[in-house]
């Protein structure tokens, strides 16, 4: 197979898996894989690997991806730390996005960081 051809092998690997899930081979073992392709593509077109991806994704103008990390636990999570975010002694929800404010505030970066939230939406639904 021709490593420029990126889409075309990863259908063969997704067809070859024959899996709806990738359950055959496993998401690991194809990513990786793809990802050999991938960088065999761009050393054949003698690019950086980032610029080879944009161009395959048609992405003329290539910027740094805005990073997201988990800062507090909570849910399951809470007091354990094992996402690696903080995990305060706090009361309530509220009380957390108000320590996230306040530090942003005081690092000077109000306006220019973002809050999102993961709710665990799944924690909620018992079968």
């Amino acid at each position: 197979m021709d490593p420029t051809h990126q889409k075309e092998i990863d259908k063969f690997l997704i067809d070859l898996d024959g899996t709806e899930n990738k359950s055959k081979f496993g998401a690991n073992a194809i990513l990786g894989v793809s990802l050999a392709a991938c960088k065999a593509g761009a050393a054949h077109k003698g690019l950086p690997l980032y610029k080879y991806i944009a161009e395959l994704a048609g992405t003329k103008q290539v910027i740094l991806p805005v990073p997201a990390m988990n800062v507090i636990n909570g849910g399951s999570h809470a007091a354990v730390g094992d996402e690696g975010g903080f995990a305060p002694n706090i009361q309530d929800n509220r009380e957390g996005l108000d320590l996230l404010k306040s530090a942003i505030a005081t690092a000077g970066y109000t306006g220019k960081v973002f809050i999102g939230m993961d709710c665990a939406a799944s924690e909620y639904y018992k079968v």
